[in-house]
């Protein structure tokens, strides 16, 4: 297999087309060889008792919704097309659906849209601005956009 073929395969940020990363020439690397060591026990001990699946997400809600359980979702955004699984109108009635009887909480990361806005207004819907940091062809490194935050409590 060649490098194109691997560069093919790989994903940043869950997109398949156009992968990349950020690089800035304003501030260090993040990753430093001297202090590798301390990088990575601290990681270690961050995620010592972290869980990662890798699941469809109606069987990871099913698997670990409890009342204790906090889910924090953040599927593609309505309308994207270049993520490896993307979704559509059909699978957020369903997360929507779904998200109505769980046991547990829940908070919920989404592109400000109408449909969004429809499918979820059940929920607490808290309108975010952010600043995105990773530019994508359609979009200005730096843009501002507004995102909603569904959660179940608050």
């Amino acid at each position: 297999m060649g490098f194109g073929r691997q560069y093919e395969e790989s994903i940043f940020s869950a997109r398949i087309n156009n992968p990349h990363f950020g690089t800035g020439t304003d501030s260090p690397p993040r990753l430093n060889l001297l202090t590798i060591e301390e990088t990575i026990l601290e990681m270690h001990w961050r995620l010592a008792r972290v869980t990662i699946e890798n699941l469809d997400w109606k069987d990871c809600i099913k698997r670990y919704d409890r009342a204790h359980t906090l889910f924090y979702l953040d599927p593609p955004y309505y309308g994207t097309k270049d993520y490896k699984y993307n979704f559509g109108e059909e699978d957020f009635s369903a997360l929507a659906a779904i998200l109505a009887h769980i046991k547990g909480k829940f908070a919920l990361s989404l592109g400000d849209h109408p449909l969004m806005r429809k499918l979820f207004k059940s929920f607490k819907i808290e309108v975010l601005t952010v600043k995105y940091s990773t530019a994508r062809k359609e979009q200005a490194r730096g843009d501002i956009k507004q995102e909603l935050l569904v959660t179940n409590f608050g």
